[in-house]
């Protein structure tokens, strides 16, 4: 996906973890401790999953990662809400309508589930 430190990235069909893991990985890419990782990763995650049940799995492996940059989200990927963002930044501008995203990874069915 060539993920970067700034992108933003929306992950359908989350559960149970490891690409999530992979993807948090790359947002923190070049970045040695997680002091230093909370500093300069200014990217997001958004991994999303329609079972709230298979979100434990995520939210339990995430607590592993160093200052995940995440928010976990329950809803039917086919008609994703828009999320709207508070947030100033030179990369994705103004914050005042729906949070875009650099990039979409969906995985289905999943490929970790056998």
């Amino acid at each position: 996906l060539g993920i970067e430190p700034h992108h933003r990235v929306l992950e359908l069909c989350a559960a149970p973890g490891s690409k999530t893991m992979q993807i948090l990985d790359a947002l923190h890419q070049g970045v040695s401790d997680s002091v230093a990782a909370e500093a300069t990763s200014s990217g997001l995650l958004v991994a999303n999953d329609y079972k709230e049940v298979r979100l434990n799995m995520v939210i339990e492996r995430s607590r592993r990662a160093p200052a995940a940059p995440l928010l976990v989200t329950c809803a039917d990927g086919r008609t994703f809400p828009s999320l709207n963002s508070g947030l100033l930044d030179e990369t994705h501008g103004v914050g005042s309508g729906s949070l875009g995203f650099d990039r979409v990874l969906c995985d289905v069915p999943c490929s970790g589930d056998g």
